[in-house]
């Protein structure tokens, strides 16, 4: 796929931090049925497997069939930064793109699972039936290593922020990802799995940049109301990190950080490392404004955090002594 950039694209590139989570466990769901990645995947694989329910299995292989195009999820939901309200986004899906994507798939697959009567009208109890296997699946795949996992492509996203700042987009770009190529206003990208070849032309919309830590190979994904173009980039684990991330919680370094410093406010350090303000490091952990303020406080008294106040709000962003611990108590290793 080959994608256009105008001027005005150029200047609306933007490095986001996740798909969320409903996305990353349809790209779960891939994974788990492709072997690839042995070494940094098998033992996730193994203890998703264990835990996946006999309808979150064939859920698995009727949207997610092997050597087969799966479901389109991000596509019909976009960016959703909670699991609710990804699957409030899929309730409100109009039935006539859901079904569209279901035919992508291909419809001898969908016998596997109920979805078959999602075909032929919108059927409510096969929908709510599909949205909590989807959750389930999430339960299984995902949820157990979220914390990890985000805090992973937030650093992730960090890092891509600052090489495209430094070196513009070409930098970012050239020779990061396999498939990815960059020749002054088009962009291309080559992945096995994509259903066509074609040309789109951005128009205004600009790129939006994702990392996301179950993708296999880069792919473009448009949003169902053409609104916005999305770039998700594989982030996985490291060999010398995989170990530490797929270790049960409450066990190993992530447990000592918490020792060290307290639960809530070692979450707080976790929340501040892609630069939040308060009210969203309050959001992002549903502790209130004044209990934020006070850890952020704290952690800012110990020189882990630095505070820098824009307008009415405080944008909080981690020193590198707050990084390399925060690194360290999440099996990441210290910083160069």
């Amino acid at each position: 796929m080959r994608l256009f950039f105008g001027l005005e694209d150029l200047a609306r590139v933007r490095i986001v931090a996740t798909l969320g989570p409903l996305a990353e466990t349809m790209l779960a769901l891939e994974l788990l049925g492709r072997p690839v990645r042995r070494a940094l995947f098998d033992p996730w694989r193994r203890q998703s497997r264990r835990r996946l329910t006999p309808d979150g299995v064939e859920l698995a292989r009727a949207l997610a069939p092997a050597g087969r195009v799966s479901f389109d999820l991000f596509s019909l939901l976009g960016r959703k930064e909670s699991l609710e309200e990804g699957l409030d986004r899929l309730a409100a899906t109009p039935h006539r793109l859901l079904r569209a994507e279901l035919e992508a798939v291909g419809t001898q697959h969908l016998c596997r699972w109920p979805l078959r009567d999602l075909l032929d009208h919108d059927d409510r109890q096969r929908r709510r039936a599909m949205e909590h296997t989807l959750a389930a699946c999430h339960d299984a795949t995902v949820r157990p290593y979220w914390p990890r996992i985000r805090a992973r492509v937030e650093s992730e996203a960090v890092a891509m922020a600052r090489s495209y700042a430094g070196e513009g987009l070409e930098g970012l770009l050239v020779g990061r990802w396999p498939g990815v190529t960059w020749c002054p206003l088009v962009l291309e990208v080559s992945n096995p799995q994509c259903r066509m070849s074609c040309d789109v032309h951005l128009q205004g919309r600009g790129l939006t940049i994702v990392p996301a830590f179950f993708c296999t190979d880069p792919f473009l994904a448009a949003a169902a109301d053409g609104s916005a173009v999305f770039l998700p980039v594989p982030t996985p684990p490291t060999m010398p990190t995989a170990a530490a991330l797929w270790r049960p919680s409450g066990t190993g370094p992530v447990h000592e950080l918490a020792a060290l410093l307290g639960g809530t406010r070692a979450a707080v350090l976790a929340a501040a490392a892609p630069g939040r303000t308060t009210g969203e490091i309050a959001r992002h952990l549903d502790i209130s404004p004044a209990s934020a303020s006070q850890h952020t406080a704290v952690l800012r008294e110990a020189g882990l955090l630095t505070s820098r106040r824009e307008a009415n709000t405080v944008l909080h962003t981690l020193t590198p002594t707050g990084r390399a611990l925060l690194d360290r108590g999440l099996g990441q290793g210290a910083p160069g």
